[in-house]
């Protein structure tokens, strides 16, 4: 964690595959990311060749897993390694219990397809991804979360996943984070599993305080299985917020899902 003032961090989004189309053409649109479609051969040893340009501090690589185009992503991540730059892996796919992270890739963030309806679903998933981590990059807090948190965080992870929740009012911490732990595991376990968490909390006029803070980390600690899950948390000033309290949760596990997802009992708001 850091107390450095930020800026907002340089995206690259490579989609490989002609199914990845319109994903990028949502994204170029939605997003301040830098987007490139690879669908062939000589494509792909183009810039495998080529020298991203050093202020590219987040690359992202999407493609369908169960596609010709999964052994591309894995060899274009091996060929930009840079350890100034968190590269990650987006794999949509049909098979959670897929091996995709022996590869160079500093994480891998699964989405299943089907859970989505449309093409139009995988670009809100992944525009989620983009504009969180650039949140977590470009605001800056009272205690700092940035992309090299995110890369330790990854670290040997084989299930990763993200979410964001916001609530207000009475118990608002309780609220968002119950709120939070019930969307991931309604897809994967990868919270339950847990072994590395990284939660950045976000508030506007009315501020966070300590004991709002304690109530968040306290609840991830007694949810996880792992008694040792290592929480690594950041505060932040979010001038669009009023009264609401935001946190953006990353999980990751060494292990693969073990077994289907439990629902969270949530609180209503």
């Amino acid at each position: 964690m850091t107390s450095t003032k930020k800026q907002n961090p340089t995206i690259k989004v490579i989609g490989i595959g002609e199914k990845m189309q319109n994903t990028l053409s949502s994204l170029q649109t939605e997003t301040n990311a830098q987007v490139q479609l690879i669908t062939k051969a000589e494509e792909l040893e183009k810039l495998k060749k080529s020298t991203l340009a050093t202020c590219v501090n987040l690359l992202l690589i999407i493609t369908l897993t169960d596609d010709e185009y999964m052994d591309w992503a894995n060899d274009l991540a091996g060929s930009h390694k840079n350890p100034e730059r968190l590269t990650l892996g987006i794999l949509i796919t049909d098979n959670a219990d897929s091996n995709n992270n022996e590869s160079d890739f500093d994480g891998i963030f699964q989405i299943k397809r089907d859970d989505l309806s449309s093409n139009a679903s995988y670009s809100n998933k992944i525009f989620t991804l983009v504009n969180e981590l650039s949140r977590i990059s470009s605001i800056n807090g009272y205690i700092n979360i940035d992309l090299e948190d995110v890369k330790i965080c990854l670290k040997n992870a084989a299930s990763s996943a993200l979410t964001t929740a916001k609530a207000s009012g009475n118990n608002r911490a309780k609220h968002t984070i119950t709120k939070a732990v019930d969307q991931l595991t309604k897809e994967h376990n990868a919270i339950k599993y847990a072994n590395n968490i990284l939660l950045n909390i976000y508030s506007g006029k009315k501020e966070a305080n300590m004991l709002e803070i304690s109530a968040i980390i306290d609840y991830i600690h007694d949810f996880c299985l792992d008694e040792k899950v290592d929480v690594m948390w950041g505060i932040a000033h979010d001038e669009s917020l009023t009264n609401e309290l935001c946190i953006t949760l990353i999980a990751s596990s060494a292990e693969q899902e073990l077994d289907k997802p439990n629902k969270c009992t949530s609180i209503d708001e």
